[in-house]
């Protein structure tokens, strides 16, 4: 199985990297993260499912899916449903449009893509703000198998109306001092 660490608070500057490449940004949903996967066991293929009892739920059938995958979403309800934010493999992270086809093969809801693409300006990740007014994830598009893969938060309080040390304000996201929040991989 394929792990993603936690990046601890702080750790905001290994961040700037992330706005140097081709990114994905996604809406950003609030609710658990769960991870699931079909696991092989010398007796049988098991369901394994990471943080959430109710998960098991609404977690597709384990028949549907592929044992070459760590599958991770969010938890959200009314009605409550996965929705798929990314899927591991051996060879990294599914592309957003193979992610897409694979959550209509199992039934399940993809995250929104807001750009795939570079990042210019925290204008313009204030317009993708517009789009998510809960937040974006921005994530790098290419991950190496095995790689610590660092995602970034950015919510709409991360920008104020005076400039701030801090705070994505002006100009290139990359030269902010502290751009977001990092939280674990493959949100």
């Amino acid at each position: 199985m394929i792990r993603y660490p936690m990046l601890i608070p702080g750790a905001h500057q290994a961040a700037e990297g992330v706005y140097e490449q081709e990114v994905y940004v996604e809406t950003l949903l609030d609710g658990p993260v769960v991870g699931f996967a079909a696991v092989q066991t010398p007796a049988q293929v098991e369901l394994w499912i990471d943080m959430s009892a109710h998960a098991v739920e609404v977690v597709p059938a384990i028949e549907l899916l592929n044992p070459e995958y760590h599958y991770v979403g969010r938890l959200l309800r009314d009605p409550m449903r996965i929705v798929l934010t990314d899927v591991a493999t051996t060879k990294g992270l599914l592309s957003h449009e193979a992610k897409f086809v694979e959550a209509d093969r199992l039934g399940m809801e993809c995250i929104q893509l807001l750009h795939a693409g570079g990042l210019e300006s925290a204008e313009q990740l204030r317009g993708f703000l517009e789009q998510s007014p809960a937040g974006i994830v921005i994530k790098p598009v290419k991950v190496r198998p095995q790689q610590r893969v660092l995602h970034v938060e950015v919510t709409p309080d991360m920008f104020m109306d005076a400039p701030s040390a801090g705070h994505l304000n002006e100009g290139s996201p990359a030269a902010a001092e502290e751009p977001c929040q990092t939280s674990n991989s493959v949100n």
